[in-house]
């Protein structure tokens, strides 16, 4: 029963569901493991300072990305239904459609970003002939991104369209694959001069003063959300298909999964900053402009780039996975279409969307207002909306009244009546108030881009 006295029904997944319950974590691993792992998590390391960073990470992920990723995994075990289905359960179906229409767009230039990923393996692999990885300022000086773009889409509406178990064929072996690369990477950077070195700014430079810094726990609290793919639903979606198993356990899997790599990563990238004197907050350029210049001066840099980006290629394809899957789920309902028809409509929406975007890093340069599209859309899409659709999914929780909830709590993760219904009102009271404090900083900081 909710708060209102209306009687909540499970949802309908069409009988779908995952081979098995490591079918499930693996899913959901790989849907939280992405670039924010490889890419934007180092890079946020190196501009806290290191260890500081790391030591309130683990506390925002512990804190607040774990009982997310419960009550996410939660929910979607409990009614077997997609953000839309369990909100149309409450009488609250329309406030879904921002979370759908701010997917969307967040998948359209995701793509391209993993586009990039996609195009710079190739690159490696014919760096193994004598030829360079271009850097960035040379490769926007051509149409590869769009190739690259293009192909990720494709790839992503292909698995797609083949359902869970099509999902489940590529998932798992790639995530599978991105872990075993990701750990030959770590081999590599163990025995590079600047390793211990990378070790030493990663995890004990920690400076208690600053973690009085509201501005460091807003960029590890987005960290949190963005790294772990919580709050979105996505992995709502993912939990809808899973098996009987405690949550927590899976919860904690998914969470351990997800952190055990982003700090694999900066491990190696860090090692690589520092033995060949980089900057650690260097930024995003690192990618695709200071580590080409690297990978083609040291001996087989191809292999060892090649290993970087295809890495970077399978977590940022398995993310876009789970947004299209999510997308399926939730526009099947308001179209009233089945899946594949549904699929083909959003494999064509994404590429109108994600285009213009592509043609921004192309000799078209394609701008507005003086700046690419792709940073319109990081700020449009990403910047305000993100801690909205946050509160929406939570919204589930104050919908869901008190007992029903803390007795679904205690069933799925056999915590006791007491550590149940503290986790629900840690969910319902605390976690709202952290994400109005994220909503805050992104209108100041949206407000802030504008005038």
């Amino acid at each position: 029963m909710t708060g209102s006295g209306m009687t909540v029904r499970s949802g309908n997944v069409s009988g779908r569901r995952w081979s098995s319950r490591l079918a499930f974590i693996l899913a959901a691993i790989g849907s939280a493991v992405g670039l924010g792992n490889y890419w934007r998590f180092p890079y946020v390391v190196g501009e806290h300072g290191g260890g500081t960073f790391i030591l309130a990470y683990l506390l925002s992920v512990f804190l607040v990305g774990l009982p997310l990723m419960v009550f996410e995994v939660l929910v979607g075990r409990r009614f077997r239904g997609s953000v839309r289905q369990v909100l149309s359960r409450f009488g609250h179906e329309r406030w879904a459609v921002l979370p759908v229409v701010i997917t969307l767009f967040v998948l359209s230039f995701y793509s391209v970003l993993v586009g990039w990923t996609l195009t710079y393996s190739v690159f490696s692999v014919l760096g193994a002939t004598g030829n360079e990885i271009p850097y960035f300022q040379d490769y926007v000086n051509g149409y590869w991104g769009i190739v690259g773009f293009l192909t990720v889409v494709s790839i992503t509406f292909s698995v797609v369209y083949l359902g869970v178990g099509g999902i489940e064929r590529f998932v798992k072996p790639g995530v599978l694959i991105m872990v075993v690369i990701t750990l030959f990477l770590l081999i590599y950077a163990s025995r590079l001069p600047g390793f211990s070195e990378g070790l030493g700014f990663l995890f004990t430079p920690i400076d208690p003063s600053k973690l009085l810094n509201l501005h460091l726990w807003l960029n590890v609290l987005s960290q949190t959300t963005f790294s772990l793919s919580v709050g979105f639903g996505v992995i709502m979606t993912y939990s809808a298909y899973s098996r009987g198993s405690n949550i927590l356990t899976d919860s904690l899997w998914i969470v351990l999964g997800d952190l055990l790599i982003a700090v694999l990563a900066s491990m190696i990238i860090f090692s690589i900053v520092f033995t060949y004197h980089l900057t650690p907050d260097e930024g995003p350029t690192l990618m695709f402009t200071t580590l080409p210049h690297v990978f083609n001066r040291i001996t087989f840099g191809w292999l060892i780039g090649l290993g970087f980006y295809l890495t970077l290629m399978l977590a940022g394809i398995t993310s876009c996975i789970s947004m299209m899957e999510y997308l399926n789920n939730n526009l099947s309902g308001f179209l009233g279409l089945d899946r594949k028809k549904t699929t083909i409509i959003i494999f064509l929406l994404v590429l109108m969307l994600g285009l213009p975007v592509v043609l921004s890093y192309t000799p078209v340069n394609l701008q507005v207002a003086g700046e690419r599209l792709l940073v319109w859309y990081d700020r449009l899409f990403v910047v305000l909306p993100v801690p909205v659709i946050l509160l929406i999914t939570l919204s589930i929780g104050w919908l869901w009244d008190v007992d029903g909830f803390t007795r679904t709590v205690d069933r799925y993760t056999h915590l006791g009546r007491r550590w149940s219904r503290r986790l629900v009102l840690w969910i319902r009271y605390v976690i709202p108030v952290v994400v109005l404090v994220l909503l805050y900083q992104s209108i100041t900081t949206l407000l802030g881009w504008l005038f």
